[in-house]
Parts: structure tokens; C-alpha cells; sequence
């Protein structure tokens, strides 16, 4: 477990996610560039890691429910 590995707070998934979690991080579209907010398939971390490597991309935090089953990344280029 590194140190970007946090779990999320009780509720957490109840609601959007809140600005305060992301405090900080500001994020900027182009005209017609679109956010894809949602993969709803079977990934592990490492295999999450691998494929956004291989585009040139790097995890900067994963969140999971504390059962483990689903997790969240944010992830950014290099």
C-alpha cells in the first residue's frame, strides 16, 4: 500500500464526489472534450497501473470501499 492509497470515508459513495477530496486539483477541458466518469467492469489495481502506463498515463490515487470491491483512481498524464 503506498501513501496515495486511502480509503473512502463512511457515506462516501452516497453522494458525488465532493470537491473537498480533490482539493487542490484543477482540471480543464477543451470545446467537446468529454470526461468519461464511469468503467463498470472487473480490474485490479495492477492491470488499472499497466493499461494507463502503456498510454502514457500515471495513477495518482485509488480509493476503494472497504470491502475492496470497487475502486476509484484519478489518474494524469506522464
Amino acid at each position: 500500500m503506498t501513501s496515495l492509497d486511502r480509503r473512502l470515508p463512511p457515506g462516501f459513495l452516497e453522494e458525488a464526489l465532493r470537491a473537498d477530496a480533490l482539493s487542490g486539483l484543477t482540471v480543464s477541458f477543451a470545446t467537446g472534450e468529454e470526461m468519461r466518469t464511469e468503467i463498470s467492469a472487473k480490474f485490479r489495481r495492477s492491470g488499472v497501473e499497466s493499461e494507463l502506463a502503456a498510454a502514457g498515463f500515471t495513477m495518482r490515487s485509488w480509493w476503494t470501499d472497504f470491502e475492496g470491491q470497487f475502486g476509484l483512481s484519478l489518474s494524469a498524464p506522464g
